[in-house]
This record gives structure tokens, sequence and C-alpha cells, in this order.
């Protein structure tokens, strides 16, 4: 390699090192929100997290989703319940892997169910999401 070919690999380091640093820097407000997302003790309704999940998968996949697709394909990869009584809640394994909370509540008519989705269950159901519209 003569010192005209050394130059060029090195101009075009620097291009792709300049255009890293940049690519870092836009996404650093996305990663300090994920971290804070996934270490926070704050719960999240199936539609809100409809709602920030649909963000990303459109993003990634072109595809959004709603509370009542989420809840579908959660019954459809089996985190949550398809029969029954406790049809849309989530399995107890997930329960006690911190993805969901579960609150239940006595009602005049009966039991009321209802389930949150931690900030560790946000990460969850979204890499299990992508991994579904990936096929």
């Amino acid at each position: 390699m003569d010192n005209s070919e050394l130059s060029k690999i090195l101009e075009q380091s620097s291009v792709t090192i300049s255009q890293l640093s940049a690519a870092l820097v836009s996404l650093r407000p996305d990663a300090e929100f994920g971290r804070a997302v996934k270490n926070g003790s704050e719960h999240y309704t199936l539609k809100e997290t409809a709602d920030i999940l649909s963000e990303n998968l459109t993003a990634d996949c072109g595809k959004g989703i709603g509370r009542t697709e989420l809840c579908d394909v959660l019954r459809r990869i089996n985190i949550f319940s398809s029969t029954g009584s406790s049809w849309n809640e989530p399995l107890r394994p997930y329960i006690d892997a911190g993805y969901f909370v579960v609150k239940i509540s006595e009602t005049p008519v009966g039991k009321k169910v209802t389930t949150k989705v931690t900030g560790k269950g946000l990460e969850y159901v979204m890499k299990k999401l992508r991994e579904y519209f990936h096929g």
C-alpha cells in the first residue's frame, strides 16, 4: 500500500467515525429514556403499553399495534391466558418475572382484574413483539 491509499483509508475512517459519533449523540436521549423506563417503578395500562410500543414497532417494522391487538398477540404467544375467567391475564411465570402487575378487586358484579405492565415488562414485550412480527 502506498501513502495515497493509506490516506484514503484514513479519510474514510474519519468520516465513518464522525457519522457514528453523530448517530450515537442522537440516540442518547432514547437510550436514557429506555433505561429510565426499564428501571423505573411506574406501571403502564395495556392501552399505554400499546401506544408506547406502537411507536417503536412502526419505526422497526412498519407495523403499529393497539390494545386489542396487543392482547391478541400476547395470547397467541402464550404470555396471556386465552381461557375462561383468566382471559387476557398474564400467566404466572410472567408475573413472577416482574413483567406484569395484577390487581384484583371485588365489585358487586364479581372480581375485576387490572393488568399493568412494568418497565421491565415493556422491554420484554417489545422484544417478543419484534420476534412475532419479524417471524
